[in-house]
């Protein structure tokens, strides 16, 4: 159920921080591990606490931690899908205000793939946050990003630095006119593929990777009720344990699917 609690600030006026109440944290977590140890087929499973001012944020992991560099920052993940050429990891993120009872505010799965954790890249994200129930943006939701696009602009630019260091090994002459010639044809080809990656708001070719990350679809809204809530009610913490491993088993499933 959420509710709001009132605390005094620095300034001594009374703030508000809204979220699910978890009376027991230590348990909430530990079942959370557990669910997705059993979901994603672990050995073993515990979380790492970060603090993040007054909130605190715990990553779920595994005994021998895998940091996946996806968002600027090595992040605690776990894996999801592997093959020879793409593998996928599983950002777990549970974000809460720390005391007894805790208050929980957001969680966020986070999937990167790539084939390496050096280079993975986000997919897709799954979030739910127990702030506003009545915000314009349904929770829980998923936000799409578009990862392939950027990968395919670094492909080109590695190639063009290949290419451009082979001719500076090459002697002058008849040579000189072909290396020239390809020098143009690799940069107009990452001209387009850049292009394509980071499109003019104004351009006709469709929504940026920005834009695109910034719509949240709706994964389990009341539109169909007499109430057409974007955002159902969550009224224990058991629920958002079920939540989280369902979601993590779902998305290893479509990614088994889509191999």
């Amino acid at each position: 159920m959420a509710i709001q609690k009132h605390k005094v600030g620095r300034t001594g006026l009374r703030t508000q921080a809204v979220g699910l109440i978890i009376d027991r944290p230590n348990d909430f977590f530990k079942e959370i591990c557990s669910a997705l140890q059993k979901t994603l087929d672990l050995r073993h499973a515990r979380t790492e606490c970060h603090q993040v001012g007054s909130r605190e944020v715990r990553y779920v992991c595994e005994a021998n931690p895998v940091h996946v560099n996806g968002l600027g920052k090595p992040l605690l993940a776990l894996p999801l899908h592997s093959s020879e050429k793409q593998s996928a990891w599983l950002v777990v993120e549970v974000e809460y205000e720390a005391g007894r009872p805790a208050l929980l505010q957001q969680v966020s799965l986070k999937v990167l793939q790539g084939p390496t954790t050096d280079t993975a890249t986000l997919c897709f994200r799954a979030e739910w946050d127990m702030r506003d129930r009545a915000s314009n943006h349904a929770q829980p939701h998923w936000n799409v990003h578009m990862p392939g696009l950027v990968a395919r602009v670094a492909e080109v630019q590695q190639v063009e630095e290949n290419f451009s260091e082979f001719a500076k090994r090459q002697e002058e002459g008849t040579f000189a006119s072909f290396a020239a010639e390809n020098d143009r044809s690799l940069a107009q080809a990452a001209s387009a593929s850049s292009s394509a990656a980071f499109p003019d708001r104004s351009a006709a070719s469709g929504f940026t990777s920005e834009q695109m990350h910034r719509f949240h679809f709706a994964m389990a809204v009341d539109w169909h009720g007499k109430t057409g809530m974007h955002s159902p009610a969550l009224p224990n913490p058991d629920q958002m344990v079920q939540w989280i491993a369902e979601c993590a088993k779902y998305v290893r499933g479509q990614l088994a699917f889509m191999a």
